[in-house]
């Protein structure tokens, strides 16, 4: 293996006429895939980015073991991109890895190569949508999805990938509809990334797809892990499992300072944003308590929610305390969460009389 240098990315021409021509394709992998542990600098991210370029030229006229030896770089480049932070050299290596993925999109160069870059187009995707995340680049990352999809004639379905790409590409789909507050999507696209590998994928991979899983579906649905899940999973037990009970009893004060001591843990991913959204799922919770105290009518006076909310302090400062309850409320019926409808003339809440409260 020839070491690697910023300045000579042409030795893939002189490496390809002198040592890899004629060969077979074994021999080939084991020369043009650079073993980055024994260059001289295996974690310099621009010497990766000009090697990648150069190979990605090269796999425009080559058969799929090139594109073979350009998927691995990118996935090792992609590792080491998401614990960058420099924005530069983040869109260097963005521009390098879209590069990388176009080529995957389309094969018809040559009718005996024609599936031979296209098979690897998932795999690339995995690497775009990984770094787009991390730069919270969000409608670049949704671009990517398009691509796929556009392109969806030209490349094999993404069931004929190895599973751990279809794990990686479904979670990313599903961080995308999380991100979006789009929660039915979200937990359809996490459960399906677990269901190719049947669950079985690294400890922390899991808890990774999981630390996402969780609360789309209570978001969605309203539903908590079983004690069979939280018992696999401590950590993210001692993290969700509080603010769950806290909606649930309709604590406010109690769901404020657990979101206030989780906000370090969750500041580096959108879950924070998605947590703060459970608000209104406290709110609910309240309500339904007063109905329960009250006897389940199929009214409900305002005012007495409003003295509710005042108790648990939910109530922006300046807000008038009935008008935040009619607020609130309405904003409850609106997302499906009450049936019923708001007595505007008498400050009342009429509720059905089956299912008042469809999701709890």
């Amino acid at each position: 293996m020839v070491v690697l240098t910023a300045n000579n990315a042409e030795l893939l021409d002189i490496h390809y006429h002198s040592q890899i021509k004629g060969t077979n394709i074994k021999s080939r992998l084991k020369l043009w895939t650079p073993l980055l542990k024994s260059a001289s600098n295996p974690n310099d991210i621009g010497l990766l980015v000009t090697y990648i370029k150069a190979l990605t030229e090269f796999c425009n006229v080559n058969p799929r073991w090139a594109t073979t030896a350009l998927r691995k770089n990118c996935e090792y480049l992609t590792a080491l991109s998401v614990k960058e932070t420099d924005q530069s050299t983040l869109e260097d290596v963005a521009s390098a890895l879209r590069a990388a993925f176009k080529v995957t999109l389309v094969d018809n160069e040559n009718e005996q190569h024609k599936m031979g870059r296209t098979l690897e187009c998932y795999s690339m995707s995995v690497c775009l949508l990984a770094l787009y995340v991390h730069m919270r680049a969000y409608t670049l990352a949704e671009g990517i999805l398009q691509a796929t999809i556009q392109y969806h004639d030209n490349i094999p379905p993404l069931e004929s990938s190895p599973p751990q790409v279809q794990t990686k590409f479904l979670f990313y789909k599903g961080c995308l509809k999380f991100f979006k507050l789009d929660y039915a999507s979200a937990v359809q696209c996490f459960e399906q990334s677990l269901d190719v590998v049947q669950y079985r994928i690294p400890t922390v991979q899991f808890e990774h797809i999981m630390a996402y899983l969780i609360p789309a579906k209570y978001l969605h649905s309203h539903k908590v892990p079983s004690p069979a899940v939280w018992e696999a999973l401590p950590k993210l037990k001692e993290l969700y499992n509080p603010l769950f009970l806290a909606c649930r009893q309709g604590n406010w004060s109690e769901f404020e300072t657990l979101l206030k001591t989780r906000s370090a843990l969750l500041s580096d991913s959108r879950i924070l944003l998605s947590l703060e959204a459970m608000s209104s799922i406290v709110r609910l919770n309240l309500l339904h308590r007063l109905w329960l105290i009250k006897g389940s009518p199929k009214r409900l006076e305002l005012e007495d929610f409003a003295l509710s909310l005042e108790t648990a302090k939910v109530i922006p400062q300046g807000v008038p305390a009935l008008e935040a309850a009619e607020f609130y409320i309405a904003q409850l019926i609106a997302d499906g969460e009450v049936k019923g409808y708001i007595h505007d003339e008498y400050k009342l809440l009429l509720l059905s009389s089956t299912s008042a409260f469809p999701n709890l």
